[in-house]
């Protein structure tokens, strides 16, 4: 044999010992690419998103250097100042958000740890009806048949038992968390390139889908996609504005009423109303978690607050600025949202706005064009009707 019938031979057998190694391990090999493939969807689906998102204060930061006077080293880098100063606000933002809730949330924590220390303090040494503590522990003990013994052998081994399994939950946790974080700074990356070159995407996407379909339906895609952008733009602007204005008013009327963390529970309440309608729910009750390590009855009396509040933001603040900002009537608003709430979850009332607003639009437009098309027939009618010339 020569040489290149030995390197065939040898070629042809290392793909067959390859080949077999795959199929021995064929479900933890695919298993893997899956996984493999899911997170890298994952991340690019989530930088697109976070591209999506950075791109209005980039535009908008983008247009304000584009009104400038000169044609200097400004106007010249114009994208790359854009993405700069809106990450750098995106940074602060947080930074500022974190400043305000995670000293309020880690007070209110020490608080009600120490009401716990101090009650079980009080009951150990309340000799109120005779009755300590122990004695109590021991009472109960004897109703379930057990000594101290045995219950003290029974926790031991139940932790003996589940430390192995609390471990390795605590490390998974771990992982996952630092896995998030690389992920989601990736995703940054790929945003921060999107947005970079978005023109020469968009042309490529538009040159791709071209050699598919016809160009009226290349014109639709484009239009409908331009309708789309405009609308979840607008969205998540409204959204914002309408979160400010809730947090503002929840932080208002809590230093009216002397509500303890007026500040922080306020810019949690305004955080969480990014969920249209029903998000500030969730944020009343971390609210009136901290407020309840201070006073219980003041958290109660916050409950009641945030329902009335809630009440007049979903029925008048948010059909009317998010729904007036989508060109969507506010009794249709308040309907999409109550119903995709119902029906998906927190997902149906982010996307359900944007969505309505464009087949709203979409319809307008259709009822437009119908109309236009009735009238050149009538028009068209009439012309037929008159005479050609003198009879």
């Amino acid at each position: 044999m020569n040489k290149k019938q030995i390197l065939a031979v040898l070629l042809l057998g290392s793909f067959f010992i390859v080949l077999y190694t795959f199929l021995q391990n064929f479900t933890s090999a695919l298993s893997d690419v899956t996984s493999f493939l899911s997170t890298g969807f994952t991340t690019i689906t989530l930088g697109f998103i976070t591209a999506f998102i950075l791109n209005i204060p980039v535009s908008f930061i983008e247009r304000l250097i584009g009104k400038t006077k000169g044609n200097g080293i400004l106007k010249k880098y114009s994208r790359v100042f854009s993405i700069v100063i809106s990450l750098v606000c995106l940074i602060a933002l947080c930074a500022a958000l974190l400043m305000f809730i995670i000293p309020s949330l880690t007070q209110a924590v020490g608080t009600l740890v120490s009401s716990i220390d101090s009650l079980i303090y009080k009951l150990n040494t309340s000799a109120e009806g005779g009755t300590q503590l122990a004695d109590l522990v021991e009472d109960l003990l004897a109703w379930l048949g057990m000594s101290i013994e045995e219950a003290e052998e029974m926790v031991t081994s139940y932790l003996k038992d589940s430390s192995p399994a609390f471990i390795r939950t605590t490390i998974n946790t771990i992982m996952l968390t630092v896995s998030s974080i690389v992920t989601f700074f990736i995703a940054l990356i790929f945003a921060v390139y999107f947005i970079s070159s978005k023109e020469l995407l968009s042309r490529h996407v538009k040159t791709l889908i071209s050699l598919v379909f016809s160009d009226k339906t290349v014109n639709r895609m484009i239009h409908i996609a331009s309708l789309a952008n405009s609308a979840f733009s607008r969205f998540i602007s409204a959204q914002v504005t309408e979160a400010a204005i809730i947090g503002s008013l929840c932080t208002a009327g809590m230093l009216i009423f002397r509500l303890p963390d007026a500040a922080a529970v306020g810019v949690l309440t305004g955080i969480t109303a990014l969920v249209p309608v029903y998000g500030a729910y969730a944020g009343a009750v971390f609210g009136a978690l901290i407020i309840a390590a201070s006073s219980p009855l003041k958290a109660v009396f916050f409950i009641v607050f945030i329902i009335i509040l809630q009440q007049l933001e979903g029925n008048l603040i948010y059909p009317k600025v998010v729904g007036g900002s989508m060109g969507l009537p506010s009794v249709y608003t308040f309907t999409l949202v109550t119903l995709s709430g119902a029906l998906f979850g927190i997902a149906g009332m982010l996307f359900v706005i944007p969505l309505g607003s464009i087949c709203f639009t979409l319809l307008k437009e259709y009822r437009v064009s119908k109309h236009a098309e009735k009238e050149k027939c009538i028009m068209s009618g009439k012309d037929r009707e008159k005479p050609s010339g003198p009879v």
